[in-house]
């Protein structure tokens, strides 16, 4: 899902690496980004839930994520300190626990994301690339995990805008190739020296489960210290 950031290069690498190596890039441009989103999510025969959520990232290696609301999953949330560490924080057990191999596939806190969606600063260090297309308006890769059982998927099909090498669709697949959920990132807009999308739909196709999150608010280049990022910081009430 955040991997849908910032840029201002032009890509034309076609080497499936290079490419991949200048979407990370494209994605994590700003020194920092500070931003919330308006998650709603519609379930067929359920009523619509909202959740709020709020993030911090500094660099391509470190992100803490929080819940604003509803009340009572305010405070959950998941600390990235380094590359390769994801740490979980549920407030009413008041403790922190690593999160690891196949802890973070599947549904997150009621919504269409994971945890891997929400943790993940940048493709490169957990796949392997291969071409599938390419087009003069964007390019499709097919990101194969490093460590699969680490993962509810098989394969990710990306899709890459060539203008601006930011991703708008990420598609995961299983071993048959079937979707498994969808999710599109659309109404990219300039904000300052940075293109950012302002909406993105996750679609679960089993369940039919719908995820809509919407750009509340950003700011780039805050001046975030490395030392923000602590267990300290994750437990701390947002």
């Amino acid at each position: 899902m955040f991997t849908f950031l910032v840029t201002t290069c032009l890509l034309t690498a076609t080497d499936p690496s290079a490419l991949l190596a200048r979407t990370d890039a494209a994605a994590n441009r700003a020194k920092d980004v500070v931003l919330e989103l308006a998650i709603t999510v519609e379930s067929p025969g359920a009523e619509r839930l909202g959740r709020t959520v709020r993030v911090w990232q500094r660099g391509q290696d470190q992100r803490l994520v929080k819940f604003v609301a509803p009340a009572r999953l305010r405070g959950t949330g998941l600390l990235m300190p380094e590359a390769g560490q994801t740490f979980l924080y549920l407030p009413a057990y008041e403790k922190v626990r690593r999160v690891v191999g196949r802890d973070g596939a599947g549904s997150f806190m009621g919504t269409g994301f994971s945890i891997g969606d929400l943790a993940r600063t940048r493709f490169s260090n957990d796949y392997t690339a291969s071409l599938v297309s390419e087009s003069p308006t964007g390019d499709v890769l097919k990101l194969t995990p490093k460590a699969p059982d680490g993962h509810d998927h098989a394969a990710l099909v990306v899709t890459i805008r060539r203008e601006d090498a930011l991703v708008s669709k990420i598609e995961a697949v299983d071993s048959s190739g079937k979707a498994i959920r969808t999710l599109v990132a659309s109404d990219f807009r300039t904000v300052g020296a940075y293109t950012v999308a302002h909406h993105v739909d996750v679609l679960e196709h089993a369940t039919g489960r719908k995820t809509t999150a919407k750009l509340a608010s950003v700011q780039f280049d805050t001046g975030l210290s490395p030392d923000f990022f602590t267990e300290r910081e994750l437990k701390r009430a947002p």
